[in-house]
């Protein structure tokens, strides 16, 4: 890896970096080692292939950068007129994984070829349908990420929910006779999954209705997020957990610098901290999803300290949320 050059996705970083989709890679490698390697475009999916357990294999990013991006040999790339978001939201789902777990082989590393790829079915209903998914998942992934710092219960919480509504967007009704339309017969070394073309039915066993309608009429149709917010901390009071004002983003830093001292057993001198934030919690590039989606994913940071002793700091206790 170097500091500059062609973008690309290793596959540990698909665990450790990667969500839903990316836009910019985080490592890059020379031109002449890029020419040797697949190459992702614009609205494919990268599925990682490779893993410690079983549950690591599949994990699908949307690859949405205005370059192409280089993968490991450890990845796929999945071509389809699908909305590629939809796709990656559908491989992070029990119905996916529930597909492939008979293909994966288990050892050291797991790992999935192409051919246990190509034996996936994916539901297909209409890409307004698809991008209605879309939207309720990305609110749901924006929601947990933006409320990470200072709530870890509810954290958990939300987690839940998202995981739970998540799957059960993908669980469309099993039709009598599955239309199997493979889009490609072949990944750039990888696999064409196979799509099952099916609309989303309403049934009373769905929370999810196949249409719904925003009712707007009336004054209690409608909550501000000023309202959601003092009505969840009202109710984390009620459940034993004390407030504490943060008005400004110092007093925030100085709690969060008291926190992770704590947690991790260190001590960071003033140098120290300064270092730590703009690496992993205030880098002035980052937007404030980019910090809170980094807090999220990266929760665990390698840093040196001044003496040069190398420790890993946890952002978030998730053993005891």
């Amino acid at each position: 890896m170097i500091p500059e050059g062609v973008p690309c996705i290793h596959y540990g970083e698909m665990y450790t970096h990667y969500n839903v989709w990316a836009d910019k890679a985080k490592s890059y490698i020379s031109p002449e080692l890029a020419s040797k390697l697949r190459k992702a475009n614009f609205g494919d999916v990268v599925l990682v292939s490779a893993g410690e357990t079983i549950e690591d294999i599949g994990r699908g990013t949307a690859w949405l950068g205005g370059e192409d991006v280089v993968i490991h040999d450890a990845c796929f790339f999945y071509k389809s007129s699908l909305n590629p978001k939809y796709v990656a939201y559908f491989s992070r789902t029990e119905i996916f994984r529930n597909q492939i777990k008979k293909s994966i082989s288990s050892g050291k590393i797991s790992a999935i070829n192409a051919k246990g790829f190509e034996k996936v079915i994916i539901p297909i209903p209409s890409l307004e349908e698809q991008t209605r998914i879309v939207t309720i998942l990305d609110d749901f992934d924006t929601l947990t990420c933006s409320i990470t710092e200072g709530l870890p219960r509810e954290i958990a919480l939300r987690q839940q929910q998202y995981e739970y509504y998540r799957d059960l967007l993908f669980s469309f009704p099993k039709p009598d006779e599955a239309a199997l339309l493979p889009v490609l017969p072949h990944w750039h070394t990888g696999c064409a999954m196979t799509q099952q073309t099916h609309p989303i039915a309403e049934t009373n066993h769905y929370i999810v209705l196949d249409k719904y309608t925003r009712a707007w009429e009336g004054g209690d149709s409608y909550q501000s997020e000023s309202d959601l917010e003092r009505e969840l901390i009202q109710d984390l009071r009620n459940q034993g957990y004390e407030f504490v004002s943060l008005p400004t983003q110092q007093a925030m830093l100085v709690n969060v610098r008291t926190q992770l001292q704590a947690l991790n057993g260190v001590v960071f001198n003033d140098g120290e901290w300064r270092r730590f934030c703009e690496r992993y919690l205030d880098s002035p590039s980052d937007s404030s999803l980019d910090k809170t989606r980094k807090i999220h994913i990266d929760y665990i940071c390698d840093f040196t300290f001044d003496n040069g002793q190398l420790e890993n700091i946890y952002l978030i206790d998730k053993k005891s949320l």
